[in-house]
């Protein structure tokens, strides 16, 4: 909240400042469905797996572009500082600044990067709605009270957008019987097919009434433990593993592209001090001027910006 609340001062400065239309643009009364048809319109993103990102990595990196395209900040935050100070997807999955003009997505680097799309539509569908908030997950969005009916549309928009109601139109032949192999099939081959995650299947195949409560609860324990698992898997691994990214590289894809080049711009303007430049992107002044440099050579080598 520090950081855009300095982003702000620095582009209102800068006179780059306007007011976002879609921010607030929605309400709690209207369809998800009509909602995820204007987020998809928006980010042109296809309403069949036909032209759609191959895998669940490209089609975030895809979402995230567009988004941060229509003028919403989109990084990804999954520790205090260092990662001694990790914080599971439990403590929080995402969260959304919805300011009309300077709006933040902020998702947890540490959850599934299967599970990402669907945490920044749904806090894509909070600015939508105007309502800042930090989510979790679709098994948290219990409750009759607002904060809760908050969640759920988000939930619903968001299962909207990344898989249509044209996936699949009658209930298929392996979710008739109460086989929970036959499911997890259908769930595997779908997810697949339109790269999205398993719980996200799921979620929309209980909505659905295609699959029932307990065979819902059953696959998100199944999903759960075998995300901890391969947590422990991969950390086994980074440790017996010299070296690693580069430094810049994983801080550049972090705090994403919007958010490094508007802090850029403003100091090679002299509108910008380094120091208040470390603080929005929360490192060492020192380790400002190559993050530019690195940004620079990067996006001039793919002739991304000028």
């Amino acid at each position: 909240q520090a950081r855009q609340e300095m982003l702000t001062s620095v582009l209102e400065d800068e006179d780059e400042l306007t007011t976002l239309p879609f921010v607030g643009s929605c309400s709690l009364s209207d369809d998800p469905q009509q909602v995820a048809s204007r987020i998809r319109t928006s980010l042109h993103l296809p309403s069949t797996t036909e032209g759609r990102p191959s895998s669940p990595e490209e089609l975030f990196k895809f979402l995230r572009t567009g988004i941060e395209t229509m003028g919403v900040y989109v990084l990804l935050v999954g520790d205090l500082g260092s990662h001694h100070s990790a914080l599971s997807e439990d403590v929080f999955r995402g969260f959304a600044l919805a300011d009309p003009r300077v709006p933040f997505i902020v998702i947890n680097d540490q959850d599934a990067k299967t599970a990402r799309s669907f945490t920044l539509i749904h806090e894509l569908v909070h600015i939508y709605l105007g309502e800042s908030g930090i989510s979790g997950s679709p098994e948290l969005a219990e409750g009759s009270g607002t904060a809760a009916k908050v969640e759920q549309f988000c939930n619903e928009a968001a299962s909207y957008v990344l898989l249509p109601a044209s996936f699949q139109t009658t209930r298929p032949a392996a979710l008739f019987s109460s086989d929970s192999a036959g499911a997890q099939r259908y769930i595997t081959q779908t997810a697949k097919a339109w790269a999205v995650s398993e719980p996200l299947v799921a979620f929309r195949l209980r909505r659905l009434g295609w699959i029932t409560p307990a065979l819902h609860q059953q696959l998100s324990n199944a999903y759960a433990q075998r995300w901890i698992d391969q947590k422990a898997s991969t950390k086994e691994k980074n440790q017996a593993k010299e070296g690693g990214p580069n430094y810049y590289t994983v801080k550049q894809y972090r705090l994403g592209d919007a958010l490094v080049d508007a802090v850029r711009r403003t100091v090679r303007n002299n509108r910008l001090t380094h120091t208040k430049a470390a603080k929005i992107l929360g490192m060492k002044p020192a380790s400002v001027e190559p993050m530019f440099r690195h940004f620079e050579k990067r996006s001039f080598a793919y002739g991304e910006r000028g």
